[in-house]
């Protein structure tokens, strides 16, 4: 661990970022970065190696979105409806719903006469720490 220095901590995401995504990238930094931090309150390394050390490639690219088609949508939707998931496929596709804003809806959430769905709040699944819920407040139009 002492041979860790913030030019090779800058080597590896350097060549992460062909490969990888910005959001990949950043994990990686953040869990160098706290591994290290550990080891330095441990005196198994006498400086933070990643002191210093920035990585700056974006989160999401524009041109990393990806979108299906109309085309694309109807044809998962047709083989969606094999899938006891269906409603729940076709409102995301609807809304632009998250897969964890879905997981958090409640029923006083839909305003049937405004015809829209209040996200207050979304889930997640951590392993070993079971469900948490995040509050975040927003609006989408349903149609």
């Amino acid at each position: 661990m002492a041979e860790i220095k913030p030019m090779l901590c800058k080597m590896v995401l350097n060549k992460m970022g062909d490969k990888y995504a910005g959001s990949t990238i950043r994990q990686v930094y953040i869990a160098m970065g706290t591994m290290l931090k550990s080891a330095l309150m441990n005196d198994l390394i006498a400086k933070h190696p990643m002191n210093g050390v920035r990585y700056t490639k974006p989160i999401r690219a524009v041109e990393d979105n990806k979108y299906l088609t109309v085309e694309e949508q109807q044809k998962f939707l047709e083989a969606a409806k094999r899938s006891r998931s269906y409603f729940q496929f076709a409102l995301i596709l609807e809304t632009g719903l998250r897969t964890g804003e879905l997981i958090g809806l409640t029923w006083d959430a839909i305003d049937w006469e405004k015809r829209t769905l209040t996200v207050n709040k979304t889930l997640e699944y951590r392993y070993k720490q079971g469900p948490l819920a995040k509050r975040r407040a927003c609006k989408k139009q349903c149609l």
